[in-house]
């Protein structure tokens, strides 16, 4: 549900959607990777770095993020330019 409303460019719809899982030690490391990459497509790279703490050190949580925010910068632009799925 939370990638569909970014790629139909509603990315705060989206963070909302996966909010629980930054809170929930529980959830699978993919959840939180998916909420930060709505938390970077909606502008807020500081809160998508503080999710990727949980998986990773300080070097690679931001550099990870630069990429979701670029990833969904190619999402939000023209369908022509998207990348493919597969």
């Amino acid at each position: 549900m939370a990638l569909s409303l970014l790629m139909s460019e509603q990315a705060g719809e989206a963070a909302g959607t996966l909010a629980g899982a930054a809170a929930d030690p529980a959830m699978p490391r993919r959840a939180r990777h998916d909420l930060a990459l709505a938390l970077g497509a909606a502008a807020r790279r500081a809160e998508a770095i503080d999710v990727l703490q949980a998986d990773m050190p300080a070097p690679e949580e931001g550099a990870l993020a630069a990429e979701f925010a670029t990833f969904a910068r190619r999402l939000a632009g023209p369908e022509a330019s998207r990348p493919p799925l597969c």
